[in-house]
């Protein structure tokens, strides 16, 4: 069983990111839906800001290029 803390500190993706659906939902709506705009992931240090930034767009690549969305 691997030690879900031993990479403290980089960016969560794949399985191990869990939960924060509708964060994501709000980013894409946000960045890439009708009511384009700014946005801004504000919080403590350590939370998950950088996880969730990659997570929403990052992770999604692909898919944004097909749509033409760069």
């Amino acid at each position: 069983l691997k030690n879900p803390f031993s990479d403290f500190g980089g960016i969560i993706k794949g399985d191990r990111f869990v939960g924060r659906k509708s964060e994501l939902n709000q980013i894409q709506k946000r960045l890439l839906g009708e009511s384009f705009g700014n946005l801004a992931i504000i919080g403590l240090p350590r939370i998950g800001k950088s996880s969730l930034a990659w997570n929403s767009i990052i992770e999604n690549k692909e898919t944004l290029i097909q749509q033409k969305i760069q």
